[in-house]
C-alpha cells in the first residue's frame, strides 16, 4: 500500500509538474505572439495587397535578425494552437492529403494562371481561354481556382460587371509563380512535382530494401541516378539548373550579409555553376580581391559566356573571376590552394551519403596543403534544440535521401566528418533564413 501511494503520489506530482510547464510555456508564446502580432500583421496586409510594384517586391532580401527570431516564434505559436484544434484523426487524415496542394499549385503554374492574373482579374471562362484549354473545362477550372483561393494562395476578386462570374486574382503567393516575377520560384515549383513527386513516392520502397540494395528511391522511378537522367535531355537538364538557381537565390541575400566574406582574399566556389554566387559576392564587395569558380568541364563551358562576352551577364566582374574546370571527386583536377583562399561548398554535400562526402573532403583537404585557408560548408543544416520551426530543412532531409542517398546534417554531424577528414570546425554560423555557414581550417 505504501509503494502504491508513493506511486500514485509521485505520478500526481509529475502531471501538476507537466501543467505548470505547460502553462508557463503557454503563456510566455502568447505574450510573443501579441508582440509578433503588432509587427506581423502589417506583412500580412502588404501580402494581401495587389498593385503591381507590391505584387512584384523582391522577397529575397532577409528580413532582421530580431523580426526573424519573432517571425520564427510566432509560427511555433500558432502551429501548436491549430495542431492543439485539430482532432488527431483530422490531422492524421490532413497530412496525408497534403499532395493535393502541390498538385494544384503545380497545376496552375504550369498553365500559367499567374500570368494570365497579372494583366487584372480573371474569370475560370478567361482562364481556360489564356491556357488554351477546351471549354468543357471551366468548371473544372473554377473548382481549382477556388481551392486556391481556400488555401489563400489566389485570391477572389469581385465578380465580372458583365456575366456576374466570380473572378480570381493573384496574392504576393501566387504572384511568384509570374515568369517576369524578380524572385519567381516558378522554375522550382515545376520541377519538384514533375519530377521529384514521383521519385519520393518511392521512400517506402528504397526504407523497405536489403541492406545490400542502394538503389535511391529517384533510380527506382526512373532507372537512372538523378544526375545522369537529367543529363540524358536538354530540356531536363534546363529546367533543373533553372530551378537549382532559383533555390540558391532563395537564400543567397542572407548568405552575403550574414557572413564576413571580406576576410578572405579569394573566394574559390566548388560545384559553382556558371557562378551566380561569386559574382554576387563580388558586386557587393568591391574590396573582395578575387574569386575562383570551379566545377566540371562542360558547365564551365557554359559559364564563360557569361563571364567572358561583352553582353555576358556577368562581364562587369570578368577582371577578378577565374574559371577552373575539373571534378571534386578527381584529386588531380582540383585547384591548388592560395594563402587566404575560402573554399565555399554551397549545398553540395546533402547530395552525398556520409562515405561519399568524406572522400571529397579527403581530396580536399590534400589540396589545400599547408595554405592559410578555410573551408566554408553551407546547408540547410537542421538545428535540434534551437528556435527552428524551418520544417522545410526536416523535409529537404529526407528529399535528399530520395533523391540521391544523401542527407541534411546538423551542426554535430558535420563537427564529426570533418575532424574525420583534417579540418576543426571553427564556427556555425546561423544565417537568416534556410542556410548555416559552418567555417572549418585544415589541420
Amino acid at each position: 500500500p505504501d509503494a502504491t501511494q508513493c506511486s500514485l503520489a509521485c505520478g500526481e506530482s509529475h502531471a501538476i509538474s507537466t501543467f505548470i510547464k505547460t502553462m508557463a510555456r503557454f503563456a510566455i508564446m502568447s505574450l510573443v505572439a501579441l508582440v509578433a502580432a503588432a509587427v506581423l500583421i502589417p506583412l500580412v496586409l502588404l501580402q494581401q495587397q495587389s498593385t503591381e510594384e507590391e505584387m512584384l517586391r523582391d522577397w529575397s532580401e532577409p528580413l532582421p535578425g530580431w523580426l526573424t527570431t519573432l517571425v520564427m516564434g510566432w509560427h511555433e505559436f500558432v502551429l501548436g494552437l491549430s495542431n492543439m484544434a485539430i482532432p488527431p484523426p483530422h490531422r492524421a487524415v490532413e497530412v496525408s492529403t497534403l499532395f493535393t496542394q502541390s498538385v494544384m499549385f503545380f497545376t496552375a503554374s504550369k498553365l500559367g494562371f499567374a500570368d494570365a492574373c497579372a494583366h487584372g482579374p480573371q474569370t475560370a471562362a478567361q482562364l481556360v481561354q489564356f491556357a488554351r484549354l477546351p471549354s468543357s473545362r471551366e468548371d473544372v477550372v473554377s473548382r481549382l481556382m477556388r481551392g486556391l483561393v481556400a488555401l489563400q494562395l489566389f485570391a477572389e476578386a469581385s465578380p465580372d460587371p458583365v456575366t456576374g462570374q466570380p473572378r480570381f486574382r493573384n496574392t504576393a503567393v501566387s504572384s511568384t509563380l509570374r515568369q517576369d516575377h524578380p524572385t519567381s520560384v516558378k522554375p522550382l515549383v515545376e520541377h519538384m512535382v514533375e519530377v521529384c513527386y514521383a521519385a519520393f513516392g518511392q521512400l517506402l520502397a528504397a526504407v523497405q530494401a536489403g541492406p545490400d540494395d542502394t538503389r535511391t528511391a529517384f533510380t527506382r522511378q526512373y532507372g537512372l541516378d538523378k544526375f545522369a537522367w537529367h543529363a540524358q535531355d536538354a530540356a531536363r537538364q534546363a529546367q533543373f539548373d533553372q530551378a537549382m538557381t532559383v533555390y540558391n537565390h532563395l537564400g543567397q541575400k542572407s548568405l552575403l550579409l550574414d557572413y564576413p566574406w571580406t576576410t578572405h582574399r579569394r573566394i574559390v566556389d566548388v560545384a559553382g555553376g556558371y557562378g551566380s554566387l561569386a559574382f554576387a559576392l563580388l558586386d557587393q564587395y568591391p574590396e573582395l580581391p578575387a574569386a575562383a569558380v570551379f566545377d566540371l568541364p562542360h558547365v564551365i563551358a557554359g559559364a564563360k559566356p557569361r563571364w567572358q562576352s561583352s553582353q555576358g551577364p556577368y562581364h562587369a566582374h570578368s577582371t577578378r573571376i577565374e574559371l577552373l574546370s575539373g571534378s571534386m571527386l578527381d584529386l588531380e583536377s582540383l585547384p591548388e590552394a592560395q594563402h587566404g583562399d575560402a573554399w565555399v561548398l554551397r549545398e553540395v554535400f546533402h547530395d552525398w551519403n556520409d562515405q561519399e562526402s568524406m572522400s571529397i573532403l579527403r581530396n580536399l583537404r590534400q589540396r589545400m596543403g599547408q595554405a592559410m585557408c578555410t573551408l566554408l560548408v553551407v546547408e540547410a543544416t537542421p538545428l535540434p534544440g534551437h528556435l527552428d520551426v524551418l520544417s522545410s530543412k526536416y523535409t529537404s532531409d529526407l528529399l535528399m535521401y530520395a533523391l540521391h542517398g544523401g542527407k541534411e546534417r546538423t551542426s554535430e554531424e558535420w563537427e564529426a566528418l570533418l575532424s574525420a577528414t583534417g579540418f576543426r570546425l571553427k564556427k556555425a554560423h546561423v544565417l537568416r533564413g534556410l542556410f548555416v555557414v559552418h567555417e572549418a581550417e585544415p589541420i
